[in-house]
């Protein structure tokens, strides 16, 4: 959706990425999603999967205990 040809380039380059690796996958290319980081990666997987309660890793990332317990779900800690 760029109008500068940079833009369109690299919009190409990351749907090509993404229908790639969806491919290799076996999912469909919606379910693809790229982030900036681990931080982002943590809170998009735990707010967007968590049904019940969560068993986070001590030695992780804060965004993966901070992100499970901003679920409203119960966050169990293990390891140290």
């Amino acid at each position: 959706s760029s109008i500068h040809a940079e833009g369109r380039t690299a919009r190409a380059s990351l749907d090509a990425s993404r229908e790639a690796l969806a491919q290799a996958l076996g999912v469909i290319p919606a379910m693809v999603v790229f982030t900036s980081g681990g931080s982002e990666a943590n809170n998009l997987a735990l707010k967007g999967a968590a049904v019940g309660g969560l068993i986070v890793s001590a030695g992780g990332r804060a965004s993966g205990v901070e992100g499970g317990r901003g679920c409203g779900r119960p966050v169990e800690v293990v390891g140290g």
